[in-house]
């Protein structure tokens, strides 16, 4: 529900991965962005993963 309505609308799932300490601004960047009053932000923690693949993940995600 939305404002007392049902709605349907089409949505697309956008998957961001970043590290913790960048979390806050990607929610910034994506709200400031969205169409959506309220757009759906949620953070799914990563419990494991290639060493390799999170190191990868944390190069790729540094500020330059």
């Amino acid at each position: 529900r939305w404002e007392g309505q049902i709605q349907s609308e089409t949505e697309v799932l956008l998957v961001i991965k970043t590290t913790k300490d960048l979390e806050a601004e990607v929610y910034r960047e994506v709200q400031a962005v969205h169409s959506y009053d309220t757009p759906e932000l949620i953070t799914l923690p990563i419990t494991n993963g290639s060493e390799t693949y999170l190191d990868w993940l944390t190069a790729a995600v540094r500020k330059q």
